[in-house]
């Protein structure tokens, strides 16, 4: 069975470490972004089976071998990535296998936007246009739910 430990290394695109606390932090803020020394971090790899331009993996503590249920960490690893970002543009994605995930080894899917929706108010995929409600937050990250949509899906807002 497949596993991102077995990934191709050129389709390594660069390593996440996150800071601890009290380190030293970067100009850029929580996230050290450097070339692979280490497999046991988070790694951002092509996605060989992209559907469009800039779509990528997150993988999680890869070297792990975690089957694909996401934690409140894979959460938050996940909000730091928009965050640094900075871009309107980037969305992010969790499919389990409830929802036919391909592959059961933990990653996170990242995908740049070309258009960013102006027709249809912003929404890019249609589950954007979905009505949300909001059921509660935590650390500045409104959590709701997705509502009168075909799938399930869990809303995160950074207020």
């Amino acid at each position: 069975e497949f596993t991102f430990v077995k990934a191709n290394g050129a389709e390594i695109l660069f390593r996440i470490t996150q800071r601890r606390e009290g380190a030293a932090q970067s100009a850029n803020g929580a996230f050290d972004v450097c070339p692979l020394k280490n497999e046991s971090d988070h790694l951002v790899v092509l996605n060989v089976s992209p559907v469009d331009f800039g779509h990528v993996l997150i993988l999680p503590d890869v070297t792990a071998d975690r089957l694909q249920i996401l934690s409140a960490a894979d959460v938050l690893l996940g909000v730091r990535f928009l965050l640094q970002s900075g871009s309107p543009r980037l969305r992010l994605g969790f499919q389990s296998l409830g929802a036919f995930a391909s592959v059961n080894h933990l990653h996170l899917q990242a995908l740049y936007v070309r258009d960013l929706g102006v027709a249809t108010a912003g929404a890019v995929f249609p589950v954007e246009a979905a009505p949300v409600v909001y059921e509660g937050a935590a650390d500045g990250v409104d959590i709701g739910r997705v509502v009168d949509f075909p799938s399930r899906a869990v809303v995160l807002r950074v207020c």
